[in-house]
């Protein structure tokens, strides 16, 4: 059969029909792109920084997109950021539940170090001397919050009354591991005519004499 017979030519021609019919029936059949679950186009390589990908759905606001949140071991930074400014800012919330869930904030290990500080220092700043053994004592003492923290909190204490803050020095010198317990211990020798590490322990109970049986 010669290339240039008529028969030669329809039989490419149909070869190219049968394969241009097959390569657009793939890829109708494929999509553009791979689907997510809500409907929209998963976009490669658009994750969030918790590792959830994004999913942006076709219509209405291009800038909008529907982000299924994965379970995380941190707490996210944004609910972190936003909780510290509705602790400082909403009226319907008292002082006093304000200092303590910003210092409980600052004492939780799960949570993002720059935002604790934050959380420590408007705690702080809320919180009056004679409220300070009910609400910053345990975290004061804590042994194991980030250098940054301690810093705070020991800064604070300076700008404290001295029956105050003497005896929150005092407690942290005793803490056992903690830190800044020898810092401690210098200030409240400062402040007191006898030094901390020389005062003796508390006194033995008193033995009665007992004279001998006759």
């Amino acid at each position: 059969m010669k290339p240039t017979s008529p028969k030669a030519f329809a039989l490419v021609l149909g070869t190219v029909l049968t394969f241009g019919i097959a390569f657009l029936f793939l890829i109708f059949r494929t999509g553009p792109g791979p689907q997510s679950d809500q409907g929209g186009i998963a976009v490669p390589g658009a994750a969030e920084a918790d590792g959830s990908a994004r999913t942006f759905i076709p219509g209405g606001d291009p800038t909008a997109s529907a982000v299924t949140l994965s379970p995380v071991n941190t707490v996210d930074p944004a609910h972190w950021e936003a909780r510290i400014e509705e602790l400082i800012a909403n009226p319907d919330i008292t002082t006093s539940d304000s200092i303590r869930e910003l210092l409980a904030m600052a004492g939780d290990p799960r949570g993002p170090e720059a935002l604790r500080i934050d959380a420590v220092e408007h705690g702080l700043n809320l919180l009056d001397d004679e409220d300070y053994f009910r609400d910053a004592i345990a975290l004061a003492t804590n042994s194991s919050l980030p250098e940054a923290i301690n810093d705070i909190l020991f800064a604070d204490l300076h700008n404290r009354d001295q029956s105050i803050s003497v005896a929150v020095a005092g407690r942290i010198a005793k803490t056992p591991g903690h830190p800044l317990a020898e810092e401690a211990r210098d200030f409240v020798d400062f402040f007191e005519d006898e030094p901390l590490s020389e005062r003796p322990a508390a006194p033995p109970a008193a033995v009665p004499d007992r004279k001998p049986a006759k």
